[in-house]
């Protein structure tokens, strides 16, 4: 186990804050930020609670997780269901893939160009040409970074009455349950008509984006073809980033490898969750809110009011300004 963990702090890390927070009398409540993937070894296309279930195994291969992550996060939840009403009342935010901000202070801000940002500059600059997913019915649950803080906020506002046997209040921040769409429906929709009008700098092929959704775009991850495309296009990615090296555009090439690096990850069918999250307690947490606080605190993506057209042209024009240096349109 002490092996295991050695590869990933984040268990360490809030067991450490937790023995911090036990020393302080006044204390009245804790927030621990997890991740909804917690959940991840359930099957595709499960309706997920916002409850803590006990782990009950101890390695990743019998749990069903499929990373240290996911993993390290889950022994920190149940961490958070023993120090639950024994030493101070817990509540546990679980967000999804968080990406840009959406509104104030700054729409389209995003502090690194990793997780969902390097997803879109995937496909931006044509890496994303093949994949394992069946795109029609995989649903990435993507959710704006400021709805995340305001639930944490609120989550660390609530009252808590505690009762003997009572487990920790968790809050999902997703968008799966309240406006849900296939991946293609925005590759289809969004995605391609903002890259092809507006390409960026450099793409990793003349015509980045010609074999999308065609005869072939899908093959099992176990296929041969899956994996031939996987090595010509490392090899090829490869031989660019040293390319760019040579010629001095290092920032470039380790770019272009952090790209290579999150597509493998997001291009395997165990990164496939395909998971639908309740968000029952997160609403039931905004409707406490006064009134007068509510409009500064939101915390649902909820269609038809919140547009993911405009929210993903945000994201696309603020990845322009910011990593490609071009303005936006």
């Amino acid at each position: 186990m002490e092996r295991l963990l050695g590869h990933n702090d984040l268990f360490k890390a809030t067991r450490n804050v937790a023995e911090l927070a036990q020393r302080i009398q006044t204390l009245q409540r804790f927030v621990h930020v997890s991740t909804a993937y917690v959940s991840s070894f359930m099957p595709k296309g499960s309706w997920v609670d916002e409850t803590v279930r006990p782990l009950g195994a101890f390695y990743i291969k019998d749990v069903g997780l499929p990373n240290v992550y996911t993993f390290t996060k889950n022994l920190a939840e149940q961490l958070m269901l023993d120090l639950h009403a024994v030493d101070f009342p817990v509540s546990i935010v679980r967000p999804t893939i968080v990406s840009c901000l959406n509104g104030a202070p700054a729409p389209g801000y995003f502090g690194n160009n990793s997780g969902a940002i390097a997803f879109v500059m995937a496909f931006a600059t044509g890496m994303a040409h093949h994949t394992c997913h069946d795109q029609d019915h995989h649903v990435q649950d993507v959710i704006p970074c400021d709805l995340v803080a305001s639930v944490i906020i609120a989550a660390g506002a609530i009252r808590h009455q505690i009762k003997p046997g009572s487990t920790p209040s968790v809050f999902h921040v997703a968008s799966s349950t309240t406006h849900s769409e296939p991946v293609a429906n925005h590759f289809r929709r969004i995605f391609l008509p903002y890259w092809t009008q507006r390409p960026p700098p450099f793409t990793l092929y003349s015509r980045p984006y010609r074999k999308l959704w065609k005869k072939g775009f899908y093959s099992p991850e176990e296929s041969l073809t899956f994996r031939y495309r996987n090595f010509c296009q490392a090899m090829h990615i490869g031989v660019l980033a040293l390319g760019l090296n040579v010629s001095g555009k290092k920032h470039i090439a380790r770019l272009l490898k952090k790209q290579w690096k999150t597509w493998k990850l997001y291009n395997t069918e165990a990164m496939d969750f395909n998971l639908f999250f309740s968000v029952s307690n997160t609403a039931a947490l905004y409707d406490s809110l006064p009134k007068s606080t509510a409009s500064d605190f939101k915390m649902l993506w909820q269609a038809p009011e919140d547009s993911w057209d405009d929210y993903y042209r945000l994201v696309f024009d603020a990845i322009h300004t910011k990593i490609f240096k071009t303005q936006s349109a």
